[in-house]
């Protein structure tokens, strides 16, 4: 439900907002919080000169930055997008360039929140098997958050409910 906390859980697992109690532990080194808000991108910058940056900011190597971007890309068929300032780009390919700026990075653990909902079906099925196979191929981990069931279903090897901010434990 709206308001049960998934938004909060999602940001206090990210490191933006401390807890009111308690703490997190985590062995992951770099986790990557994903979510349909594009305003973290520079809307006046290329796309590639988007990844490029937030690549250098997480240490991304020059030559590892540009096949990781080119590899995403060519994926999503979004070759065209690349010199187009970011402000152009229709929502649902915002979207997938929020995804791109987070695996190029190499993440250990993936926070993707509400991640498809602007995607079309063959958008969203794309970056589903994206995402699964970024987790098989690295030895990641992804929490998911959704209000959609049958996507939770058919991207989860398990799933729990937030209910009144308490974790309920389904699968």
């Amino acid at each position: 439900k709206n308001g049960s906390g998934k938004t909060t859980l999602m940001k206090i697992i990210a490191g933006l907002i401390l807890p009111d109690s308690g703490h997190i532990e985590s062995q992951s080194k770099k986790v990557c919080l994903i979510n349909n808000n594009p305003r973290s991108f520079y809307w006046r910058l290329s796309c590639l000169e988007n990844l490029k940056f937030f690549g250098g900011l997480g240490g991304v190597s020059n030559a590892d930055l540009k096949s990781n971007i080119y590899f995403y890309i060519d994926i999503f068929n979004m070759e065209d997008s690349l010199n187009t300032p970011f402000r152009y780009l229709s929502s649902g390919q915002m979207q997938l360039m929020s995804l791109v700026r987070s695996l190029i990075l190499k993440p250990d653990v993936l926070l993707l929140y509400e991640p498809t909902v602007n995607l079309d079906y063959d958008f969203k099925k794309s970056y589903i098997n994206v995402v699964k196979n970024y987790i098989e191929n690295n030895c990641a981990s992804a929490l998911w958050s959704s209000h959609d069931f049958h996507e939770i279903k058919a991207v989860a090897n398990s799933y729990c409910i937030l209910k009144d901010k308490k974790l309920v434990i389904t699968d």
